[in-house]
């Protein structure tokens, strides 16, 4: 059988990592001068890193070509506040929520020579701190994060480049990503791969989406059965 990928959406598929907005606002103020209150992310709940930025910054007044120009940088200071700000030691103390079955999920693959990458729209020292908060960042010997591309496609071809240059190729047939995000789902397939779509964090499930296997869970056998068939 030819060597089997699953690219696993992190966020949403494997964890729930609830968090407060005022890194976010702190990374705002230190990079663009605003003061902001409170923001609700969960409006923002399934855009990538780069997404999410921009309508944020765009509905409080920045201008595009400043979004454009200061991007790379606010990225860095969102990494920065999220592990850092002396206001976010609740968050450090809070655990990552994993999904049921999920670990179970993931060393069955691992022993079965699965190879575990994991493509997430969330920025990298954000998402490995939940991931390692989680135990479960030990399954991963690849991962591309929010960073590396402001769509979801981005994201994928990200992870198919790495993918080809550690392993030297890949056949899409065994190439599967496993999410509970639709735009992460309708990348996969317009990329030509296989997209298995699991419930999200609030049990929503993504029946109406192109997916060629919609699982009730993480752990129904139809995920682990479709990577080894």
């Amino acid at each position: 059988m030819e060597k089997r990928f699953a690219l696993f959406d992190v966020k949403g598929a494997l964890l729930s990592c609830g968090a407060a907005s005022a890194y976010y606002t702190e990374a705002i103020r230190n990079i663009f001068g605003l003061q902001l209150d409170e923001i609700d992310l969960n409006k923002y709940e399934g855009m990538t890193a780069q997404m999410a930025a921009e309508s944020i910054l765009k509905e409080n007044g920045v201008q595009d070509s400043m979004i454009k120009e200061k991007m790379t940088p606010f990225l860095e200071e969102l990494q920065y506040s999220y592990n850092n700000y002396d206001g976010m030691a609740h968050i450090a103390k809070t655990k990552s929520i994993m999904a049921d079955g999920a670990e179970e999920v993931l060393r069955a693959m691992q022993d079965k020579g699965i190879e575990l990458c994991a493509v997430t729209g969330e920025l990298e020292r954000i998402a490995t701190l939940n991931m390692d908060r989680a135990g479960i960042l030990k399954y991963f010997r690849l991962g591309i994060y929010g960073s590396a591309g402001r769509t979801y496609s981005d994201l994928l071809a990200a992870a198919l480049g790495s993918i080809k240059s550690k392993y030297g190729g890949y056949d899409k047939a065994g190439v599967f990503v496993i999410s509970s995000n639709a735009d992460m789902i309708s990348a996969a397939k317009a990329e030509g791969l296989k997209a298995i779509a699991v419930p999200d964090r609030n049990g929503k499930n993504l029946m109406g989406s192109e997916a060629d296997i919609h699982a009730s869970s993480i752990r129904d056998p139809k995920v682990l059965k479709a990577l080894t068939a």
